[in-house]
Order: structure tokens, then sequence, then C-alpha cells
């Protein structure tokens, strides 16, 4: 921020107002304006030059280790242990866990399922309605039957609705 100080001075007016009784009861009013000297500030903001980010994206890093067969099969290992553990820990099987337990990302069921990955993201967040040929197709490549995938979608959506409420 940049502060200029001008020394001029301006003559802004003050008024004052006195209220009394006469002596006869009746209200007088006086009133009085005198000119007080006072000092202009001008305040000059300029916006600070934008920074870099810092760091890189986790995507970015996913994405470099998936290229990788080390990392990309220890991405897939770790994620069949969250889906275990999510399974275990959680109210069940939901439509996240069944894909994580298959050791795949919403970016490669998507892709199996020729959707997109935000389409799986709304699936498991239970925001989306699912036809019977995405049905279908979760079944297939979740390796669940069709009764499972019912049952984590609706889990999924009263999960939902709780979080709603609350």
């Amino acid at each position: 921020m940049n502060t200029n100080y001008q020394s001029e001075y301006s003559k802004p007016m003050t008024s004052s107002r006195l209220t009394t009784w006469s002596d006869s009861s009746e209200l007088v009013e006086q009133s009085s304006t005198t000119p007080v000297p006072c000092r202009v500030f001008k305040i000059n903001y300029s916006t600070p030059a934008p920074q870099p980010k810092k760091g890189r994206a986790l995507s970015s890093f996913i994405s470099d280790w998936t290229k990788d067969e080390d990392k990309s099969s220890a991405l897939s290992e770790a994620r069949v242990w969250l889906g275990n553990t999510a399974a275990i820990s959680g109210e069940g099987e939901t439509i996240k866990s069944l894909r994580l337990k298959r050791g795949l990302s919403q970016a490669q069921l998507a892709e199996l399922m020729q959707t997109s990955q935000p389409h799986i993201a709304r699936i498991e967040k239970g925001r989306d309605s699912v036809t019977l040929e995405t049905l279908c197709k979760l079944s297939e490549h979740l390796t669940a039957d069709y009764n499972s995938i019912v049952h984590a979608i609706k889990l999924q959506e009263s999960i939902l609705a709780r979080e709603i409420r609350s």
C-alpha cells in the first residue's frame, strides 16, 4: 500500500447547536458554524504481483506414478487395502469400496465403463441416478452381482441423506 500525505489544509465546516431556555420559558436554539483545519490523506492501493504456486498438484504425481510399473502396482495395492479397510470399518460395501477393492481409480473405472470420471464420482457420492446400462457395467467391472451393486448404491444414498441432515 502506498500512502501519500498531502500537507494541504482544507476548511470543512463544523456546526454546533446550543439549546437553552429563555426567561420566558421559551426554547431558544443557537447554532454556529466555524471552520476547522484538517489534513487530507490520499491513499493509493496497489495490487501485489501474483506469486507462482509452489509445489505440484497431487493428480500430477499420481499421473507420473501410474507411468512407472512398480509405483502403479503399489497404488493399486494401496487402493485394495483401503477398500478392504473401508468396508470393514464402515456400514458395508459402497460403490467406492467395491472399486477400491478392485484396485481401480475413478479414472480407470470410468475408462473401462466408457464414461467420465466425474460421472463415477457422482455415482459414488450418491448424487446421480444409475441407469440399467450403468448398473450392468458397474457389475461387470467391479465383479459384483446386481444385488450387491444396488445395495451399495442404496447404502451410499442413505449416507448422503444423513450427511445432508446433519
